[in-house]
């Protein structure tokens, strides 16, 4: 794969930034300036959109396994980048690492080996917050995805400057899905599912509160899939969870 700028007048290629090595789509995520876009695709890519100049840094996302006869190859195994001022927190399926805005690893932190699946990641002044979701992409065939319950649910939370691993607290149950997060003050709440992903029927939803800093469970109430549903997100849940 490879990035170009094409000029649309003349048709002509002014530059070409080759060998970016993704395996994967590639996904506009945002400018980091004013000549600067960052991409995503099997890891993370910048271009200047002035002569095609960037960084690169390679991203683990995606696992394979047998099981019933056939090789499953989970992908999107990988978290949505946060931002700092100079800072980008990303999680992939081995560790959380923290790049600058030129692309130096400022830290990495190894995660569970086999448990980590797509994620969500979010920070405050002293904690990096990881959410384990517990699920995937699978592909069966290289042109069909499908969502499988993947790894283990889980969430941990990491200091910000350096990475040092806080706390980390696993679900027990592997068909626990967490589906949505909203951060609020010290507060994490979590609406946790027992999917059935080929069915497509949430079972047994509730809604939890986790103290931000210690990662304890302050609170859990069973949830219908109807009121999630009628909510919409988690933001909507929360407002009546904590009146």
């Amino acid at each position: 794969r490879d990035f170009r700028m094409v000029d649309l007048k003349t048709n002509e290629v002014r530059w070409i930034r080759p060998d970016l090595n993704s395996t994967e789509e590639m996904y506009y995520i945002r400018h980091l300036d004013d000549s600067t876009l960052l991409f995503e695709g099997s890891g993370l890519h910048t271009i200047n959109i002035n002569d095609g100049s960037g960084w690169d840094a390679h991203l683990d996302t995606r696992r394979s396994y047998y099981a019933g006869g056939y090789t499953y190859y989970p992908a999107k195994v990988v978290s949505s980048p946060a931002f700092d001022t100079n800072a980008i927190y990303i999680a992939d399926a081995e560790y959380l690492r923290c790049f600058d805005y030129d692309g130096n690893m400022v830290w990495e932190t190894g995660l569970p080996s086999l448990k980590t699946s797509h994620s969500l990641v979010a920070y405050d002044k002293n904690r990096v917050l990881l959410v384990n979701q517990g699920y995937a992409e699978c592909y069966p065939s290289p042109y069909h995805a499908l969502p499988v319950a993947y790894g283990k649910p889980f969430i941990a939370g990491f200091m910000r400057k350096t990475g040092k691993l806080c706390y980390i607290h696993e679900r027990d149950r592997h068909t626990d899905v967490i589906d949505d997060v909203e951060w609020v003050g010290n507060a994490v709440y979590l609406i946790v599912s027992g999917h059935r992903f080929f069915s497509g029927r949430r079972n047994s939803q509730t809604i939890e509160k986790y103290d931000v800093m210690t990662g304890d469970l302050m609170d859990k109430r069973d949830l219908s899939s109807a009121i999630y549903e009628a909510a919409g997100d988690a933001v909507g849940l929360v407002g009546s969870f904590v009146g």
